[in-house]
């Protein structure tokens, strides 16, 4: 019997793709599964399903054999009126696994991944991972990103692919893509629940910056009532700046830090906010061009 011939192909359509075999790292050493019914440690992989990518059951299987519960994927931001771009064949991507704790570092950095974490799109998760847990119902932002904190919390296991396959729609008119005093106000709750959290458990770094974040979607709420809303809503935001600089985690944010610096203007003196803060974003749309 003459040898096996074993072909090698750069692209593949995706409809004759039948199975997927997935070989990937974590922390520095090849993911093995051993099979309940032999003693053989073997590549992660399995057949496709019905309506599936090859590359929707690759991501599946790994999560699935490596008992990981989430799997997750970097996205692809599509605006308002554009077209989803149509997917490639088969493509080689990398796969890496990350314990909770590592996944909750990259949600407060801003490295590559860290933005993931912030929202549930993108990801496959075990109905046993999240138990109980359900969005929070009066948020309408944020409460993505506090539910995706809480599954972390519990210690779940996590397979990242550094490739692009989830298409985030941002909608114009969407309550997610407001800029309005209510939609800080959520923010603010989410990122404030999180520095609390994160602080209660030692984590002073991760804290901090959360309360950085906190303190800047309070200011930028201020702001919008400023703009949009009555002197009594107005009022009740001052009353809440000035509640923020009682509680003992303020003190994390240094003089010298931007948001403490936007702080201390908004609330002392406005209108010098106002001509900083339109200087602040001139230079910000002159970076991004």
């Amino acid at each position: 019997m003459g040898q096996p011939e074993v072909k090698f192909y750069d692209h593949v359509d995706d409809a004759l793709l039948k199975y997927a075999v997935i070989i990937a790292k974590h922390q520095g050493k090849w993911v093995f599964c051993r099979h309940r019914e032999r003693d053989t440690l073997e590549i992660p992989g399995g057949h496709r399903e019905p309506g599936e990518t090859i590359l929707e059951t690759a991501r599946r299987e790994l999560a699935e054999e490596t008992g990981a519960a989430m799997a997750a994927s970097d996205f692809v931001r599509i605006e308002d009126g554009d077209a989803i771009p149509k997917p490639h064949g088969a493509e080689e991507h990398r796969a890496v696994r990350l314990d909770s704790r590592e996944a909750l570092d990259l949600l407060f950095s801003a490295k590559k991944n860290g933005a993931i974490f912030g929202m549930c799109g993108s990801k496959l998760l075990r109905r046993s991972a999240v138990g109980a847990l359900e969005f929070d119902g009066s948020m309408s932002n944020g409460e993505d990103t506090k539910l995706m904190y809480q599954i972390l919390k519990r210690g779940v296991s996590i397979v990242v692919w550094d490739a692009k396959w989830y298409y985030y729609r941002c909608r114009r008119q969407s309550v997610s893509q407001r800029h309005s005093a209510a939609s800080y106000c959520d923010r603010y709750r989410c990122r404030r629940y999180i520095a609390m959290s994160e602080l209660a458990a030692g984590n002073l770094a991760n804290g901090a910056e959360m309360e950085r974040r906190a303190v800047d979607s309070l200011v930028k709420g201020y702001g919008c009532s400023r703009r949009e809303e009555g002197a009594e809503a107005v009022s009740a935001w001052k009353k809440l700046l000035r509640e923020e600089r009682r509680r003992p985690e303020f003190s994390l944010l240094p003089w010298h830090s931007g948001v403490r610096l936007k702080y201390e203007l908004a609330l002392r003196c406005y209108p010098l906010y106002q001509l900083l803060r339109r200087g602040w974003l001139m230079v910000k749309g002159k970076r991004r061009g």
